[in-house]
Formats: C-alpha cells, structure tokens, sequence
C-alpha cells in the first residue's frame, strides 16, 4: 500500500487458533495497535488527546482475510489515512508478511474524533495534516 506508515509486530504463540494459525480476532488487536502507534509517531498520543478533551473511535470496521499468520512471525501493519469529509477519516491497513511479501489481511476502519461533549468534531487543520499528510517514518 503506496504511502503507508509502517508497524511491525510479531505474533505470539498465545495467540494462535487451535489450527495452529493466529485466531481472526487477534487481527483487529494488531490494526488497533498499529493505530495507536501511528497515533503516537504524529504526536496525538492517547495522554494529549485527553489533554485536548477530544477522543478518537471507530464507527465501523471491515476486514477481508487472505492468508494466515503464524506463531512467531514477524508482521507488518501499513496503515494510511484518508479523510471522508469534516469529521470521519477511513484509515485503510493492510497485514503483510515480510518473509514473502504475502498479504493477509485488509482492513477498513471508518474513525471520528470526538469533542469533550462526546460529539463528532471537525478535525483542526493541523491534525489533519499529521494524520493525512504524506508519512516521514517507519516504525521499526
């Protein structure tokens, strides 16, 4: 995915299936953190948001599986932003497993910031730009 911010993570062996490979909803928890992350690396940690009185969720969520992972590996999330108007942004992810290149997982998360009042806001200029703009790093 062309203009991702990257997060690697490797997949614990508590987080497999009784088949052996990583458990589907273990993948959203991978996505999240990689958000997180992200979040982080533009400088809107979980600490200044509250600072701010704004929060961030997630409205709707699709995924569509392709491979499976398994113990042990090494994982990479690509995350990227799109905004969808004023206030709602699609943060688009992929999981790829580096060893191969094989993808396994695409996502779609549709998110919202929150005002202090838990009411959908408009996002300042500034963050858009952080969230939005072209990404300058990868995590590592």
């Amino acid at each position: 995915m062309e203009g991702s911010w990257i997060h690697r993570i490797q997949v614990r062996n508590d987080e497999l299936d009784s088949f052996g490979h990583v458990n589907h909803a273990r993948y959203l928890h991978y996505l999240e953190d990689a958000r997180w992350a992200f979040l982080e690396q533009c400088g809107l940690s979980l600490t200044e948001l509250r600072r701010r009185g704004w929060s961030i969720v997630a409205t709707e969520a699709r995924l569509r599986y392709r491979a499976p992972a398994f113990g042990r590996e090494i994982l990479e999330v690509r995350t990227r932003v799109i905004p969808q108007g004023p206030v709602r942004s699609l943060w688009r992810q992929e999981i790829h497993r580096p060893r191969d290149q094989r993808l396994l997982l695409e996502a779609e998360i549709m998110g919202a910031f929150l005002d202090e009042r838990g009411r959908p806001m408009p996002l300042p200029e500034e963050i858009r730009r952080r969230l939005m703009g072209p990404p300058d790093s990868k995590d590592a």
